[in-house]
């Protein structure tokens, strides 16, 4: 009876002791959530005091009623705190084109754009102990392995600007080491719909629906081309005759999805009608199926002048050849 009442109240203690940790624990969560959520409020709070301090609002912007010694006192900010200070503008941009257009030119005369441009080369500024302190993402630079973290906000920026130049760039992110940047550079790329870089992304998209090996998956890359103008449709014509079914069939979905995007009754810039007439003539008698069946679909959705004769067995396209979205 002795040792089991000893084992008894060791167990209690025991018990005892792990509620009080658990208990403390939380309370410790607790207290970190609300001053990280104060440090937070705070940090709005002065945000938008010194948006509205620099008329730095979207109406400011578009009508472009900053002055010169606004731009000399933005200048005078670290760009760091530049950045932030942009931030919610930034994220506007997503919806708003014009904006995206005015805050361009702002960040450019900034030196925002050439920063954001040489992380995402891996050319980050030297900073000592007592700078990150007072910088706003000090912690980021000052730990290397946390530098993908100021990469991807830098791709995302670039993409949210709109920044035609900067495509090369992006295109560089897709070969990042860490693979969530290279999932933001792709998502930028589609953004910028830049033309010369759809060559590269139809060379990688064949790679991933042969080899499987990338962080990026084939239908984010299928989507991201597929937002491309149907003018860049004449550089899918190698992959659609690509000897792997896996490279036609992604072919033929993105431009089934491109032909998709065209608006109604619009005349896109597509000089090459006859090419993809023929083409997808051959893709009904494709020897995968789904190939097929999508090329059957096009035939008759988009009303393409191919020959009936041409089309799949079973399908019989309504609409006059005249009336194709691929027609110049």
């Amino acid at each position: 009876m002795g040792l089991a009442t000893l084992n008894a109240q060791l167990l209690t203690s025991v018990a005892r002791s792990v509620l009080a940790l658990v208990a403390v624990g939380t309370l410790l969560l607790a207290v970190g959530a609300m001053i990280q959520r104060w440090r937070s409020d705070r940090f709005n709070r002065r945000v938008k005091g010194l948006s509205l301090q620099y008329g730095l609002t979207p109406t400011a912007l578009l009508e472009r009623k900053y002055s010169a010694q606004c731009l000399a006192r933005l200048r005078a900010l670290p760009l760091g705190n530049l950045e932030l200070l942009l931030e919610p503008l930034l994220l506007k941009c997503a919806s708003a084109p014009s904006l995206a257009t005015a805050l361009e030119e702002l960040c450019l005369e900034l030196g925002l754009v050439d920063m954001w441009q040489r992380r995402i080369l891996g050319q980050f500024l030297p900073l000592s102990f007592r700078q990150a302190l007072s910088h706003p993402d000090g912690l980021l630079h000052l730990f290397p392995s946390l530098h993908f973290l100021l990469r991807a906000r830098s791709v995302r920026n670039l993409g949210l600007l709109r920044h035609q130049e900067s495509w090369p760039i992006l295109a560089k992110a897709l070969d990042d080491p860490h693979p969530d940047v290279q999932r933001v550079a792709l998502r930028s790329l589609a953004t910028l719909c830049q033309p010369q870089s759809f060559a590269g992304l139809l060379d990688r998209m064949g790679k991933v629906a042969t080899e499987n090996h990338s962080p990026l998956s084939l239908h984010s890359l299928q989507a991201a081309m597929a937002k491309f103008p149907l003018s860049q449709a004449l550089q899918l014509l190698p992959a659609l005759r690509h000897p792997h079914p896996r490279v036609r069939l992604a072919a033929i979905e993105v431009l089934r999805e491109m032909a998709k995007r065209e608006p109604a009754g619009t005349q896109p810039p597509f000089q090459y009608k006859s090419v993809f007439d023929r083409e997808l003539a051959a893709r009904a008698r494709d020897p995968e199926p789904e190939v097929r069946a999508i090329a059957g679909e096009m035939i008759v959705q988009f009303g393409l002048g191919v020959p009936h004769a041409c089309a799949p067995e079973g399908f019989q396209s309504q609409t006059p050849c005249g009336d194709s979205k691929l027609a110049v």
